[in-house]
Order: structure tokens, then C-alpha cells, then sequence
């Protein structure tokens, strides 16, 4: 006797079921640990379940009719599914979990394969109320799961889903990862952030390159923190695209600044990638005074880093590699390193998140995030409009009512304390001469030497306001931090230079951004930086 087939589990009413065991699963998983960022216990917990549900669903085979191709067929199918939910939710793990993860479901899989080509003998359940019965209970089913493993095991069909599975899925990743599917584009806004839970991948913001520079132009790549990104500046009046027009036909302003990168982050690394294939490049990015990040990345954006070098497409430059090497030793355990690099090298070979992406942007959201209220999470994100308010939208009494000023003011204090030293005889300044050296020698390390000359690092200076809260002495040490940052970038090859000095507090919007006429002096001033570097690279016939 065999187990009678319920009419759910034939078929494609059986794959089918289980899409929707899979929905709700997902659904769990993105509610219970904010798309899978927060913790792995949410998500093995709603897949052993799953699990489950697909064992006692593998109970199909036990119908003669489900033999032959019909087997294969359904088979393929199920693996399918089952690989799409690794597929798609793996990237979004730390290696150590993903690994737990791949761990589980597999051991679901297994079972499921394994029962699926079992010829089942029919169980005869007792009385229900019996089963109310602990002990009774207990017995039952160890006599029922022995009755299981009496019998031959087929589940060779399996392992043709799996390979297919990944096949088809990985040649989908690879097809996203050189599709340019930012049709309209300023910047990077929030939706295409990590921020809420979007990681756009170095093949993804080369492609918005490609898409975005004009044939026979000179490249410039915009990178560095939200300065440049143009937070309180509406789309429509974005800095770079006043910098667009002031540099004019000549030139493609592409902008890749994101909040809190540092200027090795993103832009830096998609301007390397590039190198060959747009030769007439520039790159610049913000940075504050006294301040230097470390090689390959911070830490939310150096997966891009770390995706471009497992894809060998960054330039083998020894001094970085040095310095790379030294921040590996020093912070590869408690900054999880070791398992950024473990995700990112597996997201190399099966591009997992290159065409999750690109389902997220084009056709559903996959993960929560924080959103408006009434907007629905698993809308695409290109439907979410760069909605960035405009600081020009308060008056200045607003923007600065001094509520805040003593912890901006200990900021600005703090930043290059370690700059200087008091002379405690003259009470003048005094440099630290070992820090300005270790500051240079984190600076040298942190671009490629051949791609030092077109790198231009831009000093942002704090807004008025604040300066003139300071003292006298305090001033002078932040006006002396600023200029001697800017020589040391460019005693290490790189162009540098500062702005601020002259800007009124008109053109910020709070400590550091700048509101849109903050922007539009800003870009005329890196328009003429970029114009003579541009003429002494060869890039351009002299004006």
C-alpha cells in the first residue's frame, strides 16, 4: 500500500504550494531581520521550517505516475526553487551565516530528495485523541520514522535540478551584471544604498558609467561622502550637475558620491576599474582636514573594493597592496573581514547579488527597509523618486538656532587634536611632526601610484557659523589643519586643494553640506581645478 496523494502536491499545484511556503518564508525572514541583515537565527528558523513542509510534500513519489520524465520534470522544478531561495537570500548574509544557512537548507533538501524517491508504505495514524498523549505520541513516531528508512532511495534527479538550477541562475547574474538598467540617472539616491538594504555592486556603477559618459569626452567621476553627494540639494539642482554645465560638452560629471564614503570608496573603486576603457579620466572626492580612511574601503561601502579585486579588475599597485595587507592583520576579526571576503569571492563566481539587483530595481523590492509611510517595501525601487529636501526651503534662523552647536563645535575640536601639540613655552602651535608622517604615509597607500595624478582630493571646510564660535588660537589651528592636509596630498602625488574659506553661512545647510548656492560655488571652483588638470594630463587642447 502506498500513501495516498493529496491533490495539492500533484505537479504544478505541488511547485506551486511550495512557491507560496517559499513567499512566506521570505516575507518571515525580511520582517523578523530587516532583509536578512540583522541576525541569522530568523532566517534558519523559517527555513527549517520550510524544510519541513517540503519532506512531508516529497511524499509525491510514492505515486507510480510521477515516475519518468514527469519525476525529472518535477524535480527540476523544485530544485530550482529551492536554489532561488539560496540564490537570492544568500547574498544578503555574512559568509558564517550564509554558511548555517546553505547548512539547513540543504539538510531540507536532502530529505526531501530522499523521501521523494522512497516507495512509501501507508501510515496508519491512531485515534487522534490518542495522539493527545505524550508518550503515545512518542511512540508513534519512532515507529513511524523506522518504517522509512526500510526502503531503497532514488534521488539522483536531485542533484540534475540542482546543477541546472545554479547554471541558469548564475548566466541570469552574469547577463545583469553588464545590463545598464539605471535609465534616468543624477546620483546614487537612498533607494540605491545600503542604507535600505540596496548594495549596488562595481559592475552595476560601471555600467551607469558606460551609460553616462559621452563618446570622446573626458570622464569625470565624482566620489567621496554626502558634501558631494548633494544632501539638501534637489535633484533638479544637484552641484554636479551645475559642474556638468560649467565644465560643458567637453566633459561627463558622473556622480558616485554616497553618504558616509570615504574617498576610496565607490567612485574611487569604479574609476580603476574603468582606467582602460575611459583613459581620459579624472577623479575627485571630498575629504576632511587631518582625516585619512583606510585602503580598501570603509566599512559599509568595501565590498565594492572587494568585489572589483575578486574580479581582478583593479591594478596591482604594491604600496596599497602593503597597506592593505597591514589593515587585514590589524582588523580582519572584529570588522568581519574574513567573511565580506568569503561572501564577496562566492558573489564572483555565481553573481548572486549583480542579478538580485536587478529584480529589486526593475520589477520588485525583496527586502524591508525603511521606507515612507504608505509606500509598499516590494515596489521596484526605480519607482522611488529622489525626493532630497532643499535647505534653501528654511531660512538661515532655522537651519541654525544653535541647539546642536556644542556637539558640532567638540567635533570640529576633536578632528585634528591629534594634529598638533601645545608648546608650553610660547603657547604657539605646534605640529606633531610623527603624526603629519604616519598621516602621509596612509595617504600614499591608499591609491594606485599610476592613478595619483588624475586624483583630486577636495578639503571640505565647516561652515562659518561654527568657525566663529571658536577662539582666536582654535581658528588658526583649524585654518593651519586644512592647509597642511592639502599639502600633504600633494607632497604624496596627489592634485588637492580646499573650499570654505570665502562661503558665507548662506551657503550651508547645517555644519558641512551645502545648500544649493553653497553647490554652485563649489562646482565653479572644481570646474577650473578640473580644467587645467585636464589640460596638463593631455586630455584636452589648452583654452
Amino acid at each position: 500500500m502506498r500513501l495516498p496523494l493529496p491533490t495539492i502536491f500533484q505537479r504544478w499545484r505541488f511547485c506551486l504550494s511550495n512557491l507560496i511556503v517559499i513567499a512566506g518564508a521570505w516575507w518571515l525572514v525580511g520582517k523578523a531581520g530587516l532583509g536578512l541583515e540583522r541576525g541569522w537565527w530568523p532566517c534558519i528558523a523559517a527555513f527549517v521550517a520550510w524544510g519541513v513542509g517540503l519532506t512531508l510534500a516529497g511524499n509525491y513519489r510514492a505515486e507510480s505516475s510521477a515516475k519518468g520524465s514527469r519525476l525529472i520534470v518535477d524535480h527540476l522544478l523544485i530544485s530550482t526553487v529551492w536554489l532561488g531561495g539560496i540564490w537570492a537570500c544568500g547574498v544578503r548574509l555574512n559568509f558564517g551565516s550564509a554558511a548555517g544557512f546553505i547548512a539547513v537548507v540543504f539538510a531540507g533538501l536532502w530529505a526531501a530528495s530522499l523521501l521523494a524517491a522512497l516507495e512509501l508504505p501507508r501510515i496508519r495514524l491512531p485515534n487522534p485523541k490518542k495522539l493527545l498523549a505524550p508518550v503515545w505520541a512518542g511512540i508513534v513516531l519512532i515507529r513511524e520514522i523506522g518504517k522509512l528508512f526500510q526502503v531503497k532511495l532514488v534521488p539522483l534527479t536531485f542533484f540534475v535540478g540542482i546543477f541546472v538550477a545554479v547554471v541558469a541562475m548564475s548566466w541570469f547574474g552574469r547577463w545583469a551584471a553588464r545590463e545598464p538598467f539605471h535609465q534616468e540617472f543624477t546620483r546614487i539616491t537612498r533607494w540605491t544604498a545600503p542604507s535600505t538594504h540596496y548594495y549596488p555592486t562595481a559592475s552595476e556603477l560601471a555600467n551607469v558609467v558606460r551609460q553616462k559618459a559621452r563618446p570622446g569626452t573626458v570622464l569625470v567621476i565624482v566620489g567621496g561622502n554626502s558634501v558631494f553627494y548633494g544632501l539638501g540639494q534637489p535633484v533638479g539642482q544637484v552641484w554636479t550637475t551645475v559642474l556638468q554645465r560649467e565644465l560643458g560638452a567637453r566633459y561627463s560629471v558622473v556622480n558616485l558620491a554616497m553618504p558616509g564614503a570615504a574617498p576610496v570608496d565607490g567612485g574611487a573603486v569604479i574609476a580603476e576599474m574603468l582606467r582602460n576603457e575611459f583613459p581620459r579620466q579624472i577623479y575627485l572626492a571630498n575629504a576632511w582636514a587631518c582625516d585619512s580612511s583606510a585602503p580598501g574601503g570603509s566599512p559599509v561601502y568595501r565590498y565594492i573594493f572587494w568585489n572589483a579585486y575578486y574580479e581582478n579588475r583593479l591594478i596591482d599597485d604594491q604600496p596599497r597592496r602593503t597597506s592593505i595587507q597591514r589593515v587585514l592583520a590589524q582588523h580582519a576579526a572584529h570588522e568581519g573581514l574574513v567573511e565580506l571576503r568569503g561572501r564577496v569571492w562566492l558573489d564572483g563566481l555565481f553573481h548572486f547579488q549583480d542579478g538580485w539587483n536587478y529584480i529589486a530595481y526593475k520589477k520588485f523590492g525583496t527586502v524591508w527597509g525603511h521606507y515612507p509611510l504608505g509606500e509598499i517595501w516590494a515596489k521596484p525601487r526605480e519607482t522611488f523618486p529622489d525626493e532630497e529636501a532643499d535647505f534653501l526651503a528654511q531660512p538661515t534662523s532655522r537651519r541654525f538656532t544653535g541647539y546642536y552647536d556644542a556637539e558640532e563645535l567638540a567635533i570640529i575640536r576633536r578632528r585634528n587634536a591629534w594634529a598638533f601639540a601645545a608648546d608650553s613655552v610660547n603657547a604657539k602651535l605646534k605640529v606633531n611632526a610623527e603624526a603629519w608622517d604616519e598621516f602621509g604615509k596612509n595617504i600614499d597607500g591608499m591609491f594606485p601610484r599610476a592613478l595619483k595624478k588624475r586624483t583630486l582630493i577636495v578639503i571640505s571646510r565647516d561652515c562659518p557659523y561654527f568657525i566663529e564660535k571658536l577662539s582666536p588660537e582654535e581658528r588658526e589651528r583649524n585654518d593651519l589643519a586644512c592647509l597642511l592636509t592639502v599639502q600633504k596630498w600633494r607632497e604624496n602625488g596627489y592634485e588637492s586643494t580646499d573650499y570654505g574659506r570665502d562661503f558665507s553661512i548662506e551657503d550651508y545647510g547645517d555644519r558641512v553640506h551645502l545648500t544649493t548656492r553653497g553647490g554652485e560655488k563649489l562646482a565653479n571652483l572644481i570646474a577650473i581645478k578640473v580644467r587645467d588638470m585636464s589640460d596638463r594630463l593631455g586630455y584636452a587642447p589648452p583654452r
